[in-house]
């Protein structure tokens, strides 16, 4: 799969919860898959995320079209298929 969502399941934040739930309902509306992982598992995965993004103090949620970061703060994503790109 080729999108992935950052997330967290253990937020006391509801910017962060807010977030997580407006991105997914745009992912879902426009019919784009995209597997879910949880950094609350773990600092690894968090850290993992953070890196990726190059941000040390990212926080979820966060989005990577295979290993491309996304970006999410301002809930653009871009999604590349068939050679065309489109802004969700």
């Amino acid at each position: 799969m080729g999108v992935k969502l950052y997330y967290t399941t253990v937020t006391a934040s509801r910017e962060v919860k807010s977030q997580q739930a407006e991105v997914m309902r745009i992912l879902e509306s426009k019919s784009i898959q995209y597997e879910l992982i949880d950094i609350s598992v773990g600092g690894e995965v968090r850290d993992e995320m953070r890196s990726k993004a190059g941000n040390p103090t990212a926080v979820p949620p966060q989005i990577f079209n295979e290993d491309q970061y996304c970006g999410v703060r301002n809930c653009e994503i871009r999604q590349t298929h068939n050679h065309n790109t489109q802004t969700v």
